[in-house]
Order: C-alpha cells, then sequence, then structure tokens
C-alpha cells in the first residue's frame, strides 16, 4: 500500500506554516487543555466502535497499534460529538513509532519501502484510502500520534503534505502554545468546505423529498439489491453554464462498476442518476482529470463531437469542473523545508459531466449484436479522428455501451484523449495518424494495461489510430472469451500470459524509463505463435467470430511487422555507410494504414455472416462484469484441482484395499488365514512390493494426497460409493471442460 504513494509524501512543513495555508484561525482563542502525562486507555470497544460507523474504516485491517487518529466532521470516537479534546487521545500505549525523519537530508522524509516504518505508512493510507472512497471529499486531515509528538497531515488526490513533529501533552518550546488544542480548536470551527468534504453532494433536503422518492422508483432497476439498503438517496450538483446558480441538481443512488479507491488516481465513479428537469434516467461520471499542460475538459470534448454530428459517441446534457475543487499538493514540491522527494506530481481538478445512459458492452445479446456495437464504436472513433482530429488512446470493456431502445453501441470515457494534428500540416516528419508530441500534459503510454497495444506496452512512442485500432481488437477478443463457451483453463491463460503480461526490465547505463513492459506475448499471439486451442472456437460459436479473429489478427499482425520494418529503415538511413544487405528501399505500407479494409470486411461480415441466434452464455454468472467471471473462473479451475488430488489418492487407497481384500481371498481357498498381525506385510507380496513401490515413488505428494483425503472425509465416501465393480473410482465431467465444449460454459 506504501508503494503506490512512495515518494509523494512532502515534510516536514513547519506547524505555524501549515495552520496559516491550510487551518484558517477562529477569533475565539484556543482554550487551555491538560493532558495526562501517560497515555491512558478508553474503552476500546467504544473507540472502534464510533471510529467503524463514523468513517468506515475497511473492515479487513489487520489487528495491529491504531497509529491513526483521523478527524472528521461529526466524528468523535467515543460521542456523538464534534468535539475531540478527550477522545483524540484514546490510542494504546507505547506509541514510540514515527515513521518520518525530521532531520533527513533531501529526499530521506519518508522511510524506504519493505522497512517497518514503511508498513505504518502503508496503514495510514489504508485508513485514508478508505475515508476518500467511502465519502465525498476533496482532501482531509488527519493526526498522527505516539507517546510525544504528533504530526497533521493533509491528503488530496495528488499527494500528502506532513507537518514536523511538535508536543501534544504541553505547550511547545518553540512555538510556545498547545499545537494539538490549537488545531482541534480551529478545525471545529472550520466550515464543511474547509474541513474536504465536497458539498455539492448533500442528502435529499426536505422540500424536495417528492424528487428523492421519485428518483428510489427509478432508480432501483440499477442498483444492486444489497446497495438499495445501504445507500441513502443524495442530491449532486452537475455544473451546467445555461442554469442560473451554475449549477444543475440531480438524484444518484449508489456509483456502478466503479472502484474508488486509490488516493493518487482518478478516482472515477459512475452514476446512473434521475433527472428531474426532464424526467429521465442519465449517467454521471465523477472523477478527478489531469490538470496540467493543454488537457481538455473531458465534457468539452464530447460537446464539441456533438456539435460536429459524431455518431456513436455521448451525448452530453451538462458537466464541467467543479469550481475551487482541485489538489495543491504541487504547490508545495519546491518548499525549502520539504526533504520529501522532489518529484513530478500530477495536478488534479474535480469534472462531473452528465451524459446518455447506456448498458455495458457484456449485456450484448448474441455475437452479432456484439459485433455491431463493436462496429459502432469504431465508427464514432473514426469520426472523431477524422473531424475533430481526436485520438480516444483508452479503449476497454468498461468503455464502451450500447443504447437500450435502439440496440446501437457508442464510445464513452473520453478523458484520455490527445489532440491529432491538424489536416492542413504538411511537415513530413509528422505522423499525421498519431497524437501531436507532448500535447496532452500526461505521459504518451496511456490506457487500460490489458488492452493496450503491443507497440505501445513495448516502447515509448506516440500514440497512433493503429494502437487504438489494436486495443479494440483485444475487447472483442476478450468478450469471446469470456462470454462464450471456451475452456476456462484456456481463458484464464491467455488472460494471465497475454493481457496482462508484466515484465520489469532492468535498468541499463543512461537509461531513465525503467517502469515496467509488456505486450510481447501479444505480439506473439497475433503473429500465430502459440495460443492455437484458444482459436480453435467451439462449433456452438458463431463461425463469424472466427473470422472476424482471423482477419483481424492478420491485419494487425502485418502491421506490427511493417512497424518494425520501417523502424529499421530509418535507422539505415541514418547511417553513413549502410551495411551491404541493408533494406534500401521504404516498406510498403500495409491495409491497416487507415481503417478502410477493416471497416469494409467488418461490414461485409454483419451483412452475410451466418450469425447463430442467443449464442452467448446467459446464466447469472455471464450476465456479470468481466472480472467476476475471471474470479469464478480461478475459483473453479483451483476446485477441479484439488478435486482431481483427491480422485487420484481416493483411486490409490481403493487399488490398495481391493489388492488387500483379493490377497486374503485368495489365502483362505488356500487354508492358509492370515494373522491379524500380517495384514501388512504377509497378504500378498506382489502386492504390497507395488504399493510400497508407489509410495517411494510418489513420496511426499501421496502423503498430501492421503491428508487431503482425511480432511476431505465426505468427498471420499462419496467417491466410494462411485466405486465401479472392479473397485475403481470414476469421475463425472472434468470442471477443467467448465466453460470448454462438455458444458458450454455454465457453472
Amino acid at each position: 500500500m506504501a508503494a503506490d504513494d512512495h515518494e509523494h509524501w512532502l515534510g516536514p512543513m513547519p506547524f505555524d506554516e501549515f495552520l496559516k495555508e491550510f487551518v484558517s484561525s477562529k477569533a475565539t482563542p484556543a482554550p487551555h487543555a491538560e493532558y495526562n502525562d501517560k497515555c491512558t486507555k478508553s474503552d476500546r470497544g467504544k473507540v472502534l466502535k464510533k471510529l467503524m460507523e463514523r468513517l468506515s474504516s475497511p473492515s479487513s485491517a489487520e489487528n495491529k497499534r491504531w497509529v491513526l487518529i483521523m478527524y472528521a466532521a461529526m466524528a468523535n470516537l467515543c460521542h456523538d460529538s464534534a468535539h475531540f479534546s478527550g477522545a483524540i487521545l484514546d490510542i494504546e500505549e507505547e506509541f514510540d513509532q514515527d515513521p518520518f525523519d525530521d532531520g533527513a537530508e533531501a529526499g530521506g522524509f519518508e522511510p524506504a519501502l519493505d522497512t517497518k516504518n514503511s508498513e505504518s505508512l502503508g496503514q495510514m493510507l489504508r485508513y485514508i484510502e478508505e475515508m476518500h472512497a467511502s465519502q465525498h471529499r476533496v482532501f482531509s486531515f488527519f493526526i498522527f500520534i505516539n507517546a510525544n509528538y504528533f504530526r497533521i497531515i493533509r491528503a488530496d488526490k495528488d499527494g500528502l503534505i506532513v507537518t514536523d513533529k511538535r508536543m501534544w501533552r504541553r505547550d511547545d518550546p518553540d512555538l510556545k502554545y498547545q499545537c494539538l488544542n490549537e488545531f482541534l480548536h480551529r478545525f471545529d470551527n472550520l466550515s464543511p468546505e474547509a474541513q474536504g468534504l465536497d458539498t455539492t453532494v448533500r442528502p435529499v433536503a426536505r422540500e424536495n423529498a417528492t424528487h428523492g422518492e421519485r428518483a428510489r422508483k427509478e432508480l432501483a432497476p440499477y442498483v444492486e439489491e444489497d446497495k438499495q439498503l445501504k445507500v441513502p438517496i443524495r442530491e449532486m450538483d452537475v455544473p451546467c453554464a445555461e442554469a442560473p446558480t451554475g449549477f444543475r441538481t440531480f438524484y444518484v443512488w449508489a456509483s456502478v462498476g466503479t472502484d474508488a479507491r486509490g488516493l493518487r488516481s482518478r478516482v472515477t465513479r459512475g452514476y446512473p442518476a434521475w433527472d428531474p428537469q426532464d424526467e429521465r434516467v442519465v449517467f454521471i461520471k465523477d472523477g478527478w482529470r489531469s490538470d496540467v499542460g493543454t488537457v481538455v475538459q473531458e465534457a468539452q470534448t464530447i460537446k464539441n463531437f456533438n456539435d460536429n454530428g459524431i455518431e456513436h459517441v455521448p451525448k452530453l446534457v451538462c458537466g464541467g469542473d467543479i469550481p475551487g475543487q482541485k489538489t495543491v499538493t504541487a504547490l508545495y514540491v519546491d518548499k525549502e523545508w520539504n526533504k520529501g522527494q522532489h518529484k513530478q506530481h500530477q495536478p488534479r481538478a474535480h469534472h462531473r459531466l452528465v451524459e446518455n445512459i447506456g448498458l455495458p458492452l457484456w449485456k450484448f445479446k448474441s455475437s452479432k449484436h456484439l459485433m455491431q456495437i463493436l462496429f459502432d464504436a469504431l465508427t464514432g472513433h473514426r469520426q472523431a479522428v477524422e473531424r475533430c482530429r481526436t485520438l480516444h488512446r483508452d479503449f476497454s470493456p468498461r468503455n464502451i455501451f450500447w443504447d437500450e431502445e435502439t440496440g446501437r453501441g457508442f464510445l464513452a470515457d473520453w478523458d484520455l484523449c490527445a489532440p491529432m494534428p491538424e489536416l492542413s500540416c504538411t511537415d513530413p516528419d509528422v505522423n499525421m495518424m498519431a497524437q501531436k508530441p507532448n500535447s496532452s500534459g500526461r505521459p504518451d503510454r496511456t490506457g487500460t494495461w490489458g488492452f493496450m497495444s503491443s507497440l505501445s506496452l513495448s516502447e515509448d512512442k506516440l500514440h497512433d489510430v493503429q494502437d487504438d485500432l489494436e486495443s479494440l481488437f483485444w475487447v472483442g477478443f476478450y468478450m469471446i472469451l469470456l462470454y462464450f463457451p471456451c475452456d476456462i483453463a484456456d481463458v484464464l491463460y491467455i488472460v494471465d500470459t497475454v493481457y496482462y503480461q508484466v515484465v520489469f526490465r532492468p535498468q541499463r547505463k543512461h537509461e531513465t524509463n525503467t517502469g515496467p513492459i509488456g505486450g510481447m506475448n501479444k505480439w506473439a499471439f497475433l503473429e500465430g505463435q502459440g495460443y492455437d486451442s484458444a482459436c480453435a472456437f467451439h462449433e456452438t460459436i458463431s463461425r463469424p467470430l472466427k473470422e472476424w479473429v482471423d482477419g483481424y489478427r492478420l491485419m494487425l499482425s502485418a502491421w506490427n511487422r511493417y512497424y518494425a520494418d520501417l523502424k529499421q529503415w530509418k535507422k539505415v538511413q541514418g547511417r553513413k555507410a549502410p551495411k551491404r544487405k541493408a533494406r534500401t528501399s521504404k516498406p510498403a505500407a500495409p491495409k491497416l494504414r487507415n481503417c478502410d479494409a477493416l471497416m469494409d470486411n467488418w461490414k461485409e461480415l454483419l451483412k452475410t455472416g451466418e450469425f447463430k441466434d442467443n449464442d452467448r452464455l446467459n446464466d447469472c454468472l455471464h450476465e456479470q462484469h468481466p472480472e467476476a467471471i475471471i474470479e469464478a473462473y480461478r475459483h473453479q479451475l483451483k476446485k477441479d484441482s484439488k478435486t482431481d488430488r483427491i480422485a487420484t489418492a481416493t483411486r490409490k487407497k481403493l487399488d490398495s484395499e481391493n489388492m488387500r481384500a483379493s490377497s486374503s481371498f485368495s489365502a483362505t481357498l488356500q487354508g492358509t488365514p492370515l494373522e491379524e498381525d500380517e495384514d501388512e506385510e504377509g497378504a500378498s507380496g506382489t502386492g504390497i512390493v507395488a504399493g510400497q513401490d508407489e509410495k517411494s515413488e510418489s513420496g511426499k505428494d501421496e502423503d498430501a494426497d492421503h491428508g487431503e483425503v482425511k480432511e476431505d472425509a465426505e468427498e471420499i465416501r462419496a467417491a466410494k460409493r462411485q466405486k465401479t465393480s472392479a473397485g475403481m473410482y470414476t469421475r463425472k465431467s472434468s470442471p477443467t471442460q467448465l466453460g470448454g465444449r462438455k458444458c458450454k460454459g455454465r457453472l
């Protein structure tokens, strides 16, 4: 956890400067407070109960010492009060740890990873991230406290600022006042906005109760049943230039398909929302966009698309940046007092927009419908490139939707898009199919890792149209693997080794980019090197899907080879004396130099392809999102592996029992009954020798198997009931085939 925000802790900020910057002074002086010389232990049950109720602390937190006290409006560790002067010290004894070092050299303020102090930092972050995930916050304050000193921490979506350590029991010798008491007094008198709360999201006002009840009725189909009982209806304001107040109010219930965890991230949330003005359900996207360079607001991008008649993209209702809600951590990186790492930060602005609602891609009805939705997304992408000179740069299953009324698809989530060179550009060195160099203010490698192109994952390059086209292929193939009858072992193998391959390259001399890379197995897949079983689709899958995968793959492979040849040719041209066998002519661009050939083939496939109706998997599992299916597949494969081990051990045990029974019967017929103590050694020499040899060969594995047999006695009894006349165990259909050719993928 600490690694996520490593090198983004700033400090030690002088305490008085911190108060001046972030906690405004109250005209009324802080009252004097007396603290015990020794930390006394309070009722731990009351502390934890209130902390869990008020601040939604993580349920999976380890039973470790509480080193962080979260201070928030209307929250008290023991009582329903906003006064913390007593409860703030309700902590465990022997707090002698401090992960920060005020006296460190530049860059050494926060601890190195994989140290004891780093673990403390990780625990802090767990609470900080959970608090931000469970509340609508712009920033938050936290108090770190040990036996003698305390620090105040301010966290926003770009990092954390930490004060120098100060005494909390008595007046600080340098500042001549009680620092902790002064902070608490000031904090109690801050407005909700100054405490970090996002006040554009609030409980339904009493006068708007009718709107709230209507919203509950209209939004119920979009909200999971367990959330309906736990999450209240809220009012949410969205920037609207046409509204008299600058905002338009919508009603939301619970976010869907998003995970707001992670401090330094976009923290994107999506909400089905009730629009009382137009009386319809819409979709609200809420997140923290990059606020550097010339990044264009997503709401403005979509408005531009709508104004230019781009098809198959969202239709904007309203949206924009929320005034006054930006990160400020980056402003303090270069301060003289900062002994943390002076790394480049990512300033962010809170952005919220409203657009038409759609069903997620994985709710498609059939193979032909899937192909139509993806084709519509490609159409919208092409029009955005040609008419608005904009690249999407983030194709993924969560960014493609379809309209429930028309069944047609649209490409959403344009927050990572980048501008392209204008068509009027005549510079021969400019790639007209790529983004403008350094135009986005973000790293060139952008997107969702599993669906990024093989080239963008493996090297630094400007994102181009072909990268997006390859990403679309990976999205489509992903849907086929997960929502049609495919062998789950093959599915998981491709997901792990192709989609999510990650390699950390060794740092070389003078090399600045040492981050993770991938894409090598994607390249191999496109070249047809291995993975043949994954492309041998089951006969129940519509033939056009196979044709789509094969044709698309060949076009992408040809483009990748062309890219490599072109790169080598340019390298040769830069040499004064090219090698004798070096290529002298510029390689010819293949069909994928634009979208024409791909779209023509796709149209023909949709027009003449012999698609089957209802050929996708429609059981309860396959109505869920991709991550849920993958998790279920992993569980099933693990269960299958365990079943195989139990079956093997059971078969060995039954063979041994049958051998002994046969030997005993043979001995009885010969008039030589066995003695009790000779059962193990005299029943059948051949059988016992074989059994001993077998045990010596299996070694520890057999011992482990028999251990599992003992633990799973019920399964063994069931296995025995399935013995054949020869005493052999016979298995039913293999769970490995679940999702494969025998069981058609249904759990």
